[in-house]
């Protein structure tokens, strides 16, 4: 293994550091100028021989005993160097806030100058006795010294590479996989199953995507699904993953029930292509659940599986499998010709005909794999001289077995090409797991803070040679998959919940607007290749316990997600060399109170920790360089954090309880990344945090009041990403307000401008008690113009009449063109907006409590038939706008009328806008929320026939008396329907009659009392493809209409304060006895899955259910004194869920006959008691029972357990 080909470059910074002029002297001071001064002598000498050290390593067990001797002193000396920065940076401090305070102090003075003294010489010294035993070791393996290799030349010519879409030799096999997806039936199974089988790097995700992306398909299929499947086959998190691929919106369910409810749902019926991409699991049980799954789909539904292994496609498959050829020779010459010629050999014939040659011999030895072929293409892409080609093809790791892993060698020597900063970098990457999403910025941010980036001897930001080193890897194929995603907000824990209980899918947008956010993967041949590499410094455990032996020589760690019950502190103690432990996706786990003493960590990103862990913490982490404690509960940051002197980057995001930071910020001179954003408690800042120099990320200020507090503090601040500045009414002037010396900070990209103190995202900040002066305002925001080509830009609680001269025309469509997004909120006075309608890259336009806007484009705009308006738009939120009478300033014909305004408007969200009464004829709307506070037509709502899911509130439509609307008349394309308002409006028309079904998958209704008369009998006949209903607040409901019994298709019933429910549907004649003594109850439709109960007051005991019935939740429901009698006949029910039923008194005895049941929750029901002890019994043997706050119900179990023990 090559493990210590990361040497090099960490032995160049610790001669970097040793050399340092500031470190030699206070050595000098401490004497300590002769060890230090050794070392810097024997480290270049050792350096000068780690090359040719590693490459006999292969070959020599000593040589890599040696050089992991090596590696760990050179970890010991980094230390050491480190604690004297440390020191340099604590006096440098005290300097200056002695200065400040006018008090003389010398540079190195200590609290205890000669314990540290003594402490330091006594680690220096070891460190330097250590290192010069090593070099003595080195001698008698006769190392020859070799020359630091210089970073590769830049490419010739140009920096280009092939796009990832363009594909070569897989036409004719693609066309035959089409083909038999779309003609070709299995009558045998009720899933057809295609297995795509290969070796790694051979293109099966290719050309799986070639396949799923076909024309031919996307027109045969009515839903397309990917999943990336990967090691772990979790039936659960592929489920979930189903979900958010058909409905694109993220699906997080951790019940099975839940899962298996919402995957129906999505595919009830429909002809489906799913592609289950990189399968390894060769466990039938585990696929036979998944499949029994995915039967509901419609007769031709595919499902496409890309795998390496034989066993799984025997196992999966019910089509003739698909063995993925290696490309030929030809392709694969064309193939690597794109990368190692990226202007074509012909650019320089005489000069490439001999490279030609050479290169087709390399091609051959590849043997037909793209990613392999693709790899070292791009590596001699940077070799310009026929001997570095022949050294390629000659190389004797062409016939080398590598590891227990099989590495490609053309990957091998690709990765044996970088520079060895780069290999380092490389090499860390294998602590994150395959297929993990790695988020760029925050890499980079790593690399920082770990040593790995050099500086290089150039002036440029550690972040632009991180960059640099990125994109470097990125074009030599080490980093695919890169792309912009949109950075998520905070998850609202109280609205999973809802989630989980009500069973309602929350619309979530399906427009990102800007995506500020770049991530990338790793193919799982270069995480292999990462992992062979790095050795021991980079472990990603899927599995974090299981570690059974003390671990001296792990560096990296990084672990999933810690649960409440997990034993962090323990498993850490295996670990004590670590300088990283990252801690991912741990949200919602129990605050952890202490790890073990992390002395040596350079990063920690650890979410949920708590003020105590804190407080240990900043004792031990004095290395420490990147700290991420983003959605911790923390209400202060302890004063302790600001001792933290090395502390690069900060995370604090998503820290919603979090109040105040610490006083003594202003120390903290290295630190470059702080992130505030959705710090929704903090109020001010600490003072003078314009001294952190190196700041380039601060994404929340807030302006106080008070020295060292203005906005000036942010002048002299090389800021980048996003700023979101509060508190703006504390600026004095325009001249105050042109300190901040915004224009200036070209790296931003997001810009919040606001008046008040909370976020401008929340409601409240609408309320705030903010009323500047309307002419202090406007000079305020004139002085604040934003950089040039600001991608987002919010102003919140702005009090001017006028927008500044920076949003003319002029400036707009020049400076501000890039625009992606635009959020003003609170800006009472303007009448007014700038030419917004203009900007051809505006994809968000978010209005709120505009209270004297009139009207959206001003002036002509929209007037010329030739012109687009808004031609980017693709989200449009008005709300709180009562002074909004029309679209156009000027009325009358124009691009307003005839569909060229808003052309790709997606989604579009009105409310409390009460004098806007129509719409135009938005050609490409899918989303439409007509909420509370309007007026408008219902007539223009009927027209948008483009519409899939539409929010209406009744009370706030009008119908135009001489026009019978009917609103679902033409909607014919609507999915869902959420219809809340006591205003009786048409929505099948007359014409209509119940003659046409009507497509809608989901309808919610609230207050909608005139939605069960009896003249709508055939509105709910038509709704043949209903499967989710819920109803809310029908307080005149006092039993259902007896057409219920006709939604065959009903899976999900859900009733939410319908307080007069007595019993949920009529009763009829029995067929034997037409007498009134004997009635027979109607049952619920008899597909139903799902059923939910809140707060129905009246009701008395639950309905008949039919078998089918899965999921069973009844909460608030006060009069309920008993279950249904017939429970025994659920023999499908899984979950039964009861809280807040008071008056429950018992449940039935022939629950203990339901086999299938094996989750039960009941809370709050104080009287319920068991009246059998075979019930209890069966009650005790569930796999998940939960009974809390039921002091009958408790009582009879515990004394069940004692007699049990």
């Amino acid at each position: 293994m090559a493990v210590e080909a990361l040497l090099s470059s960490f032995l160049e910074i610790l001669i970097e550091s040793a050399g340092k002029s500031a470190v030699r002297q206070i050595g000098a001071v401490w004497g300590l100028e002769e060890d230090l001064e050794k070392l810097g002598r024997t480290l270049p000498r050792i350096q000068s021989i780690v090359g040719d050290a590693e490459e006999q390593q292969m070959k020599d067990a000593a040589v890599k005993k040696w050089l992991t001797a090596l590696r760990d002193a050179a970890y010991a000396a980094e230390d050491v160097l480190d604690e004297f920065n440390l020191e340099i940076l604590r006096k440098s401090n005290r300097a200056i806030e002695n200065k400040m305070m006018g008090k003389v102090s010398d540079l190195f003075s200590s609290h205890n100058p000669l314990f540290f003294r003594f402490k330091m010489a006594r680690k220096l010294k070891a460190v330097v006795k250590s290192i010069d035993e090593i070099e003595a070791e080195s001698r008698k393996f006769k190392f020859a010294v070799r020359a630091r290799r210089q970073t590769p030349p830049t490419v010739r010519q140009t920096h280009s590479y092939v796009v990832e879409s363009d594909v070569i030799g897989r036409d004719k096999e693609k066309d035959e996989m089409v083909k038999l997806l779309i003609e070709q039936q299995d009558e045998n199974e009720k899933i057809a199953v295609l297995p795509i089988v290969g070796m790694g790097g051979l293109g099966k995700t290719t050309f799986a995507q070639l396949i799923y992306q076909d024309k031919r398909v996307e027109r045969h299929f009515q839903l397309r699904i990917w999943v990336c499947v990967a090691y772990v086959f979790d039936v659960g998190e592929i489920l979930n993953a189903i979900i958010s691929s058909a409905t694109g919106r993220q699906s997080d369910l951790k019940l099975m029930d839940m899962l298996q409810r919402s995957v129906r749902d999505v595919l009830a019926g429909k002809i489906y292509l799913l592609v289950l991409d990189d399968v390894w699991n060769e466990v039938p049980s585990k696929w036979d659940d998944l499949k029994a799954l995915l039967a509901c789909g419609g007769d031709g539904s595919r499902v496409v599986v890309t795998t390496r292994s034989d066993g799984v496609s025997s196992m999966m498959g019910t089509l003739t499998t698909h063995k993925l050829a290696f490309l030929s020779e030809e392709d694969s010459w064309d193939l690597f010709r794109r990368r190692a010629f990226p202007s074509g050999e012909d650019a320089d014939k005489q000069r490439h005909q001999n490279l030609v040659e050479i290169g087709k011999a390399i091609v051959a030895k590849c043997g037909g794999l793209p990613l392999a072929l693709k790899a070292l293409g791009s590596m001699m892409s940077y070799q310009n001289d026929e001997k570095e080609w022949s050294a390629i093809k000659e190389s004797s790791i062409w016939d080398t077995k590598v590891g227990e892993v099989d590495i490609q060698p053309a990957l091998l020597l690709s990765y044996n090409d970088l520079p060895s900063h780069l290999k380092r970098c490389f090499a860390f990457c294998a602590m994150f797991p395959k297929d993990y999403e790695i988020q760029v910025d925050m890499l980079i941010q790593l690399w920082m803070a770990q040593g790995f980036i050099p500086s290089e001897g150039t002036a440029a930001e550690p972040e632009v040679n991180g960059h640099r080193i990125f994109m470097e890897l990125h074009r030599r194929c080490f980093f695919q998959d890169v792309r912009r995603v949109k950075e998520s907000r905070y998850m609202d824990f109280w609205a999973d919940i809802l989630h989980a209980y009500f069973r309602r899918t929350y619309y979530k947008s399906d427009v990102d607007g800007y995506c500020s956010l770049r991530t990338c993967k790793m193919h799982h041949l270069i995480h292999d290749l990462a992992q062979h590499v790095s050795g021991e410094e980079g472990v990603a455990l899927l599995e974090p316990y299981t570690a059974a032996a003390p671990r001296k020589d792990v560096h990296h760690l990084s672990l999933p997600g810690i649960s409440a019950s997990s034993k962090i502190h323990e498993t850490l103690g295996k670990f004590p060399a670590l300088r990283t432990l990252l801690v991912r996706d741990a949200y919602f786990g129990k605050a952890v109170d202490s790890i073990s003493r992390p002395a040596k960590l350079r990063v920690l990103g650890f979410h949920n920790l708590n003020a105590t862990m804190l407080l240990n913490l900043a004792r031990h982490l004095k290395h420490v360089r990147f700290l991420d404690m983003s959605y911790s509960g923390i209400a202060e940051l302890p004063e302790a954090i600001t001792t933290l002197l090395n502390l690069q980057t900060l995370r604090l995001s998503g820290c919603q309880e979090l109040r105040k930071l610490p006083s003594k910020m202003k120390n903290m001179s290295n630190l470059r990344h702080l992130y505030l954003d959705e710090c929704k408690e903090l109020r001010d800042m600490p003072q003078g945090l314009g001294r952190l120099s190196c700041l380039h990320t601060l994404s929340k200020y807030i302006v106080g009041v008070g020295a060292g507090r203005g906005i000036g503090q942010l002048k002299e601040l090389n800021l980048s990403g996003k700023l979101e500045i509060y508190g703006l009414g504390n600026v004095r002037d325009a001249a105050n307000a042109r300190e901040a010396n915004l224009h200036s900070k070209r790296d931003l990209h997001t810009l919040a401008l606001c008046w008040g103190v909370v976020d401008w995202t929340e409601e409240e900040s609408l309320s705030e008690n903010v009323e500047p002066r309307a002419e202090n305002s406007e000079a305020l925001l004139e002085a604040l113009a934003p950089p040039d080509g600001i991608k987002v830009l919010s102003i919140w609680g702005y009090g001017g009449v006028r927008f500044p001269t920076w949003t003319s025309d002029e400036h707009l469509l020049s400076r501000y063109q890039p625009l992606v997004e635009i959020h003003l909120g609170g800006c009472r006075n303007c009448q007014h907006l700038p030419s917004f309608w203009q900007l051809p890259s505006l994809e968000v336009l978010c209005l709120k409590q505009m209270d004297s806007l009139k009207h959206i484009i001003g002036g002509e705009g929209g007037g010329d038939r030739r012109e687009q308006t808004f031609p980017a738009l693709k989200r449009l939120v008005l709300e709180g706008m009562p002074s909004l009478e029309r679209w156009r300033e000027v009325e009358g014909g124009g691009a307003v009328e005839e569909g060229k305004c808003f052309p790709h408007l997606v989604e579009l969200r009105i409310s409390e806008c009460s004098k806007l009464g129509s719409m135009p004829r938005f050609p490409s709307l899918k989303v439409l929320f007509m909420l509370n506070g309007n007026r408008m037509s219902l007539g223009s709502i009927e027209k948008l026939s483009t519409l899939a899911f539409l929010s209406i509130n009744t009370d706030s439509v009008t119908v135009d008396g001489e026009t019978r609307s009917a609103l679902l008349r033409d909607l014919r394309f609507l999915e869902e329907l959420n219809i809340d308002g006591r205003n009786e409006i048409e929505l099948q028309g007359e014409d209509m009659n119940g003659s046409r079904s009507i497509g809608l998958q989901r309808l919610y209704v609230t207050n909608c009392d005139w939605l069960f008369s009896s003249r709508r009998s055939m509105f709910w006949k038509s709704l043949v493809s209903l499967h989710t209903l819920g109803i809310d607040s029908c307080q005149d409901l006092t039993v259902f209409p007896e057409e219920f019994r006709g939604l065959k298709s009903l899976k999900s019933l859900m009733v939410w304060k319908c307080n007069n429910v007595i019993d949920f549907l009529p009763v009829l004649p029995s067929s034997s006895s037409p007498s009134s003594s004997s009635m027979t109850p109607i049952g619920l439709p008899s597909e139903l899955e799902d059923l939910f109960i809140f707060d129905c007051g009246r009701m008395k005991k639950i309905p008949r259910c039919p078998a089918s019935l899965r999921r069973l939740v009844i909460v608030f429901c006060a009069n309920l004194t008993s279950l249904t009698e017939d429970i025994g006949q659920l023999t499908s029910l899984e979950s039964l869920f009861i809280d807040c039923c008071p008056n429950l008194l018992s449940l039935p005895l022939d629950l203990q006959q339901l086999t299938m049941l094996h989750q039960v929750q009941i809370k709050n029901c104080r009287k319920l008691k068991l009246l059998s002890q075979d019930l209890l019994q069966y009650l005790s043997g569930l796999p998940s029972l939960t009974i809390l706050n039921c002091p009958i119900l408790e009582k009879q179990l515990r004394k069940k357990r004692r007699e049990v023990i």
